[in-house]
């Protein structure tokens, strides 16, 4: 677990907006090109309004993408049909239909990405599964792999410290399990796998594109979700900040209670450690955990691209094509974050393994598969 000192100075760096800031829009920025600074403990991505002046506040294009919003968001919202919203769920994986939904944030929204959060129209034509809850400890040790996790070891509590690269292989291990074709090639990674080492060069890693289906959605075997998958599944039907409505503490009230999150979200305004997974209330699809808690890792790879950049509307968006090294994205905020942050637009990119990043397993349905397991 992070200790009290660390834990505070990621609090304060994300208010401050001086950790890895994503650059603008995406329009200009190479393969991993970032706004960084001296901190060495984080690389987070996040470009949240903390009410001041930030390194994403030179975005050449900042007016043009104001213009750009109110005209593309009303049109596409016509168009944009979300289908009902019922849980579907067995065994710990919940069907999630197609459809289309709105991706991102309205302007008055606390603590929203500048930039990154533009209001899209995302329509995703594949049903998919998706576990209930974050990956749990019990789960990753269930096929052999060391347990890399801090804080408090159980297995109920979600893995923990594990890297984007590692997701993989657990993710692969399950579609053998199943019978299914995996989604990654992962035979030639280097490093200690499931070590829980950060940024010493001996943690598991792939240095070359790892993705066995051009359109990962094509893939029959287990995967991460992409990001428009894994917000569509956290709004579940919804428009606000979160599925209980929207929060009102902003980027200056750093970790306090926050009425809205209390029943569904684990944040650093009511806890200071990874909690037992699916304590809190579900959404209406049935997942738990969503928001808060731990970070979880998107199968979409950052460097810069963002679903909200470009076209006012968008299907099946899967990430920008290779890039020199892997920064994955995560969504659903952490219990390292400022209550603020804790909103199903949040999201973030790195490629390491902190202690409050896990992940989720997800799967595309072929039209007519029920749940099966």
């Amino acid at each position: 677990m992070i200790n009290d000192d660390r834990r505070a100075l990621l609090v304060d760096m994300l208010l401050m907006g001086v950790l890895f800031v994503a650059c603008d829009d995406g329009e200009d920025a190479g393969a991993n090109e970032t706004h960084s600074t001296d901190s060495s403990d984080s690389e987070l991505s996040s470009d949240f309004d903390s009410g001041g002046d930030s390194a994403s506040d030179t975005d050449t294009d900042a007016d043009t993408d104001s213009n750009s919003d109110s005209d593309s968001d009303t049109d596409s919202d016509d168009a944009c049909v979300h289908p009902e919203v019922a849980e579907d769920c067995k065994d710990g994986y919940c069907r999630i239909p197609s459809g289309c939904y709105i991706y991102g944030s309205p302007d008055t929204e606390p603590c929203r990405g500048k930039y990154k959060e533009k209001q899209t129209a995302v329509t995703l034509t594949r049903d998919f599964l998706i576990a209930q809850t974050e990956t749990t400890q019990g789960q990753w040790e269930a096929f052999g792999f060391p347990n890399p996790s801090k804080g408090d070891l159980s297995p109920d509590h979600p893995v923990n410290s594990v890297n984007w690269h590692e997701t993989l292989v657990y993710l692969n291990a399950m579609s053998e399990r199943d019978g299914l074709e995996p989604c990654y090639d992962v035979s030639e990674c280097q490093g200690i796998f499931a070590s829980g080492l950060i940024n010493n060069g001996l943690e598991f890693t792939c240095d070359y594109d790892v993705r066995l289906f051009s359109n990962i959605y094509e893939c029959p075997g287990w995967r991460l979700p992409t990001r428009a998958e894994w917000s569509y599944a956290a709004r579940a039907g919804t428009t606000t900040a979160t599925y209980n409505g929207d929060i009102t503490a902003g980027p200056s009230d750093g970790c306090i209670f926050d009425a809205t999150l209390e029943p569904i979200a684990w944040h650093c305004g009511n806890t200071d450690r990874v909690m037992q997974s699916g304590l809190k209330q579900p959404n209406a699809w049935g997942l738990f955990d969503m928001l808060g808690n731990v970070f979880e890792w998107t199968n979409d790879e950052h460097d810069g691209w963002s679903i909200a950049h470009g076209d006012p509307a968008i299907t099946d968006p899967t990430g920008p094509e290779w890039v020199s090294s892997m920064n994955g994205l995560m969504g659903g905020s952490t219990i390292f974050s400022p209550t603020c942050a804790t909103r199903a637009s949040m999201w973030g990119g790195l490629n390491q393994g902190f202690p409050d990043f896990g992940f989720r397993a997800a799967r595309t349905l072929i039209p007519g598969e029920g749940l099966f397991l």
